[in-house]
């Protein structure tokens, strides 16, 4: 190929990029880090435990119908591609996590606390869970909790 060529097809792929011909689809990891961070940072004075939590069959709910925070976030995550997609780019959003693997009964989950989520407050604690058994249909749990002055997170 000549330079003239090569040139031309650079040119056509910046073209195609600016227009969004070539852009990432609506739902990368950051726009779902923004999603859980306004989730998580809603409830200012209450330390409780809110969550979603979306199913394989595309079904969302949440710890409370009148929730707004949560309604949105499930709304969100029910026009996304899988909550196993979901469930990865959930994961990039964590920093400082703690990792536990939790057996009750014959459901094992792993949970993923995070005391620094991209676009959190700086007392707000966001957990990613989800079933790792395949016997289990697919699922993903998004919780958070404004936390006191010290770092613990309620058993849920």
């Amino acid at each position: 190929m000549n330079k003239t060529r090569l040139m031309r097809t650079a040119l056509w792929i910046g073209v195609a990029a600016l227009t969004g011909c070539a852009s990432e689809p609506s739902t990368s990891s950051s726009d779902l880090c923004g999603q859980i961070a306004s989730f998580a940072n809603s409830p200012t004075n209450d330390h409780a435990i809110h969550w979603v939590e979306l199913t394989s069959d595309r079904k969302c709910t949440s710890d409370s119908a009148s929730y707004q925070p949560g309604a949105r976030l499930c709304q969100y995550l029910t026009t996304t591609t899988s909550p196993d997609i979901d469930r990865d780019r959930a994961l990039q959003c964590l920093h400082d996590t703690q990792i536990d693997r939790v057996t009750e009964g014959e459901l094992t989950t792993v949970r993923y606390t995070s005391r620094l989520t991209e676009g959190t407050d700086r007392f707000v604690l966001v957990r990613v869970e989800y079933p790792v058994d395949s016997q289990v249909k697919t699922s993903l749990k998004i919780s958070s909790q404004r936390a006191a002055a010290r770092w613990q997170y309620a058993r849920h």
